[in-house]
């Protein structure tokens, strides 16, 4: 299982970002293979928002987004250790940051993400 960052999603959708041509080769070289949390797509949803000044073409990107990649669901459990960790780390990292490292621990899965910070916290894979 691969999970993506919402840095790597929005690089993929807005061509002016410095990893767009990154992030499209990350995620062009897992077709289908790549989930993203519901709190991701929250997340991929108000940075466009923040970008783009046509809400429709905004709302569009992440309709698409849902429907190119997999959902990878935040059980409780994991809401729960995800919080610890937050606290623990005094804020270093954001809640769906967290999230994310405790899915990607419990799944052993791959993720893609710009973030050096993420990627210690997830640790190796």
């Amino acid at each position: 299982m691969i999970i993506a960052d919402s840095n790597v999603i929005v690089a993929r959708l807005i061509s002016r970002d410095g990893h767009h041509a990154e992030a499209t080769a990350l995620l062009e070289k897992h077709p289908g293979e790549v989930f993203v949390t519901p709190s991701v797509l929250v997340e991929v949803s108000s940075v466009l928002r923040r970008n783009i000044s046509d809400r429709a073409e905004a709302a569009r990107l992440v309709g698409e987004v849902a429907e190119t990649v997999g959902i990878a669901s935040e059980a409780e459990e994991t809401v729960k250790v995800a919080a610890a960790l937050y606290e623990k780390r005094h804020g270093q990292l954001s809640l769906v940051d967290c999230l994310l490292a405790c899915i990607c621990r419990n799944r052993q899965a791959t993720l893609l993400t710009f973030d050096e910070e993420l990627k210690k916290a997830v640790g190796p894979t």
